[in-house]
């Protein structure tokens, strides 16, 4: 087989199928063909096994799956709006891009505030925190990175305008690098402040 004749089944395949996938020879097509079947054949297998379980168990194999297709779909769904949230975010032109250090109370609190109100023009785009229990999680549709260690990434991936400092904890020689850090990539640093009157 040479260029010419992939091109000519490439055109065929395209006239019955909406994608066709070009790799570089015959074997590769056959080990992919291999591959698909495998996953199919593993899958059938799969279910059919589940299925004589839930049989001898006298449970209702339908059941089990619209429960599985149901845990997937809430899934899936939280996911995507939480990725279409990061960007309508993302793409906001009208306010400025704020990180926060700090994802406890205060800086939740914070970022919810960002959000409804729109006479801030302020923007949460992620957290910063020193507990690695927040830490490569997602917090009110943010990520949470892992403070001062990955602060200038996250200034770089998220093209910040300015850092809010959320917890009065961040304080002294911490405090000192973060705005030494802002300073050099032309960030404001700001510090949360509550006050009851």
């Amino acid at each position: 087989m040479d260029a010419r004749s992939t091109e000519l089944a490439a055109a065929l395949y395209g006239l019955i199928v909406d994608s066709v996938v070009q790799v570089s020879s015959p074997r590769v097509a056959e080990m992919v063909k291999l591959l698909e079947n495998t996953f199919r054949a593993v899958n059938i297998g799969l279910v059919n096994e589940l299925a004589l379980m839930c049989r001898d168990l006298d449970v209702n194999v339908w059941e089990v799956i619209d429960a599985v297709l149901l845990f997937v779909l809430v899934t899936v769904s939280r996911a995507s709006f939480r990725l279409m949230s990061e960007a309508a975010a993302s793409r906001s032109k009208r306010s400025r891009r704020v990180l926060i250090y700090g994802a406890g109370s205060g800086g939740q609190m914070l970022a919810r505030e960002m959000r409804a109100n729109n006479d801030w023009q302020m923007n949460p785009v992620g957290f910063l925190d020193d507990d690695p229990i927040k830490q490569r999680r997602w917090i009110l549709g943010l990520p949470v990175r892992a403070g001062s260690g990955e602060l200038e990434l996250s200034m770089r991936m998220h093209d910040v305008d300015e850092l809010i400092l959320s917890s009065q904890s961040i304080n002294g020689d911490r405090e000192a690098r973060i705005r030494e850090v802002c300073e050099r990539h032309d960030v404001k640093v700001r510090r949360l402040f509550l006050e009851i009157r």
